[in-house]
């Protein structure tokens, strides 16, 4: 830890390391060996026309729910017998379908609804990212992580320009791979800025300390089950509040919002195992070791870094007002910032509190956190459950297990939704 005293420039350029630095991207041939050998893994056969399954012949795709540059989500719902074979709706189920349409009957929770992400897949990253996610899904079906329904090919090379095609199409041709993935609600980032107030309250007003410790139990709750799950356990590697998603809400007669909760986005997860893991993570939530490890100063990093981007998490839902007014960067950033019990430089921390953790010595960075407001108004028990998750050798932390099986998690009652999971 000297090293990282002495020379804090260093630190400074661990905010950008390359997060993924496997994957090229492939030209010419290469493309097509790329769509080949993806397509056989999916189905087994190397013949593209035998393969292709465009999604709006089994699915009605609606609005878009998100897009970046990896692609496109959009809410899609499975369309019934009639609409897949229109020649056998009798006229009685036809009146039946115009009155409901009439009636303007809401999808809202239709459990028929599903995402389906189309990742373009022209790249090497993206494609690798995307059978990850759905392999890893596939894999770790559980309560609290996002089920993976089914994934198949779009050929979208009919959607091309003619300039398009005569420049790329002789080479490569141009697919998605589509995710269809059960339909969340949102995200708990948007959940928090509503209860801060600055977005739309539609989930109502900030439910308080055992609300969030149930929905903390459910982040532990998934985290463990994969550090477990067998034969290939895994380490998540990007646990944030954009990648946990809110699956159902309930508001009984109490009042009370009680939200079921699920992790998604595993396309950057890792095999526990593996010795060749790399850089990954969104600054903010990132483990100290993980930068240790990307300046040399450790050999590896384990599963022990998804505990601590929870108790980032965690400190985001008890900091609400912190956490929007962060910009979504953790709700640490602010608290540093703004604390005078540790040096900060502003452009170097605003990413990332682990690179203040490292630099100024956890008691004190640490010490600064508790001392919030907000933190100290959740009660010490939940204090106490902080100080497990964010300790910074990894050594001496405990394990998502460990936690969950302990108070305050382990006194929060699980509901039906995921108790299979305790």
């Amino acid at each position: 830890m000297q090293s990282t005293h002495s020379q804090p420039t260093q630190l400074s350029s661990r905010l950008t390391p390359p997060l993924n630095t496997a994957a090229a991207t492939p030209t010419g041939s290469n493309k097509r060996s790329l769509v080949q050998s993806l397509v056989q893994v999916f189905t087994g056969t190397k013949d593209e026309e035998e393969r292709e399954i465009h999604p709006e012949n089994k699915y009605n795709i609606h609005q878009t729910l998100g897009q970046g540059a990896f692609g496109v989500v959009v809410l899609a719902t499975v369309k019934s017998h009639e609409e897949l074979h229109p020649e056998h709706e009798t006229k009685s189920r036809k009146k039946q379908k115009a009155e409901k349409a009439k009636a303007g009957h809401a999808l809202h929770h239709d459990p028929q609804q599903f995402a389906i992400k189309y990742l373009k897949i022209d790249n090497a990253t993206t494609a690798t990212e995307g059978i990850m996610e759905a392999t890893k899904l596939v894999k770790v079906s559980h309560p609290n992580i996002v089920s993976l329904r089914e994934q198949f090919f779009k050929d979208r090379s009919q959607e091309l320009s003619i300039a398009e095609r005569l420049v790329g199409s002789a080479k490569s041709p141009a697919y998605d791979l589509c995710l269809v993935m059960e339909r969340c609600d949102g995200d708990l980032q948007h959940l928090i800025r509503s209860w801060a107030g600055s977005e739309e309250q539609q989930w109502g007003a900030d439910p308080g300390v055992p609300e969030k410790l149930r929905i903390l139990a459910q982040i532990t709750a998934a985290v463990a089950h994969i550090h477990e799950v067998q034969p290939c356990a895994l380490i998540h590697r990007d646990l944030k509040p954009e990648n946990v998603f809110i699956a159902h809400i309930e508001h009984p007669e109490t009042e009370n919002l009680h939200l079921h909760v699920k992790i998604g986005d595993m396309g950057l997860s890792e095999d526990k195992d593996d010795d060749d893991k790399g850089f990954a993570g969104t600054p903010g939530y990132i483990a100290p070791e993980l930068y240790q490890w990307f300046d040399g100063e450790v050999e590896d990093y384990d599963e022990l870094c998804d505990v601590w981007s929870i108790g980032m998490i965690c400190l985001d839902l008890l900091c609400v007002d912190a956490f929007d007014a962060a910009d979504g960067a953790s709700a640490a950033y602010l608290i540093l910032t703004e604390s005078n019990d540790v040096e900060t430089d502003g452009e170097t921390d605003e990413f990332d509190a682990s690179v203040v953790f490292l630099r100024e010595g956890a008691r004190s960075v640490l010490k600064a956190i508790l001392k919030h407001e907000d933190v100290v108004g959740a009660g010490k028990p939940t204090m106490n459950l902080l100080k497990k998750f964010l300790v910074v050798d990894p050594a001496k932390r405990s394990t998502a297990r460990e936690l969950l099986e302990s108070s305050p998690l382990s006194d929060v009652e699980p509901k039906e939704e995921y108790m299979d999971s305790w």
